[in-house]
């Protein structure tokens, strides 16, 4: 379960990074704005800092919502992260108490094989939809598999790196294809942490809530990155947003653990 915990303990502090900067814009408005007239008096006869001061105070009527666009992005991005890190570590410990290929579940098999295929096929291009890819790798990988050999290891990134944003459809599919509880049926809706995200303590009903509001942001995340900045992006959308993917990261942390532990 090492693996397993430092990748939630590396997405949770990247949303703490988040969570600091937007911080750092706060007390500009506070500090910097807000007690202007106090600052230019400490300043005393320093007048390169007082000029210094004064271009910040221009500022002032700079809306914060281009930060909060970047940061929602990027909160959206390290939870994606995090999606593909858990689905290989959990593919790869379902494949290490088997010691051949063949003795595999054969869904688990079906799906390996045919999401290899769909990537061997970009193979010509030299990349993975511009992306760096091993494709010697996965072709060791398979020879392997298919010789039914003692030492034989799979690409689990397999089953990711088509899979494009984390949407709940994916999401589902995802973890059909590794082997995986549903993680809206009720998977996260039984975590406390999702729960008072929504105020919700039925379990089928967070589920619900769940999996729409990741549908919600998935949304909004595609809508800015594909430069309709009409959006509006305010702190609350934000912190809600990072309050909502931790809660996400620990409930699905734990749906995994109960299966592999």
């Amino acid at each position: 379960m090492v693996r397993l915990d430092s990748a939630k303990d590396r997405a949770l502090s990247y949303f703490a990074e988040l969570r600091e900067t937007a911080a750092i814009r706060q007390f500009f408005a506070e500090i910097i704005i807000g007690r202007n007239g106090e600052l230019v008096q400490s300043l005393g006869y320093d007048p390169a800092a007082k000029a210094r001061l004064r271009e910040a105070v221009k500022l002032k009527a700079t809306p914060p919502t281009a930060l909060y666009r970047g940061l929602y992005v990027q909160a959206s991005s390290i939870f994606e992260a995090y999606v593909r890190d858990l689905s290989s570590i959990a593919a790869e410990s379902k494949t290490s108490k088997f010691s051949k290929y063949s003795e595999l579940p054969e869904p688990f098999r079906h799906h390996h094989i045919y999401l290899s295929g769909q990537i061997l096929q970009q193979m010509k291009t030299g990349t993975l939809h511009g992306q760096k890819f091993n494709f010697e790798q996965l072709i060791r990988s398979l020879g392997q598999c298919f010789s039914d050999a003692d030492d034989f290891s799979i690409m689990s990134e397999i089953f990711t790196s088509m899979m494009g944003n984390a949407t709940p459809d994916r999401l589902e599919k995802l973890f059909v294809k590794i082997g995986l509880p549903h993680p809206f049926d009720p998977g996260v809706g039984q975590n406390s942490a999702v729960k008072r995200v929504f105020g919700e303590t039925r379990q089928a009903s967070a589920a619900k809530l769940a999996r729409e509001k990741l549908d919600e942001i998935v949304g909004i995340r595609n809508t800015l990155v594909h430069g309709d900045l009409s959006i509006t992006v305010q702190q609350s959308d934000l912190d809600l947003a990072m309050d909502y993917f931790e809660a996400m990261i620990e409930a699905l942390d734990s749906i995994v653990k109960s299966v592999l532990s």
